[in-house]
């Protein structure tokens, strides 16, 4: 039997960097975000019920692919925790790469004016 891919290390430090404003992401368009690290590219995306994560390489070659749907009840924790990792991250990637909160201080700014 094959051992699993330890992926979710990865993605907690993803996660964690990104909070801290150090992953450059970028729109990729249809709610998709991109942001390339060195030789990795990694893209996060939200579709239906869910959302995905992707590694590629430098030759565009995936490495993982995820996706993670929501569930009315889980019937596994690591499912819910998966969904709730990727949907925490697509919404940081989202606010970096559209800087929703340098967008969101300017508006404030134009409506303290009026």
């Amino acid at each position: 039997m094959i051992e699993p891919l330890q992926y979710e290390p990865i993605i907690e430090k993803l996660v964690e960097k990104t909070k801290a404003g150090r992953v450059p992401w970028e729109d990729h368009g249809n709610s998709q975000f991109r942001c390339d690290l060195d030789q990795y590219k990694f893209f996060v995306w939200r579709y239906d019920d869910g959302y995905g994560l992707r590694m590629e390489d430098e030759y565009q070659r995936v490495l993982f692919s995820l996706r993670a749907e929501e569930e009315i009840i889980y019937s596994n924790p690591e499912k819910e925790h998966l969904f709730q990792t990727l949907s925490d991250l697509f919404e940081l990637a989202r606010r970096k790469a559209l800087s929703v909160p340098d967008k969101l201080a300017g508006v404030a700014e134009l409506l303290d004016k009026i």
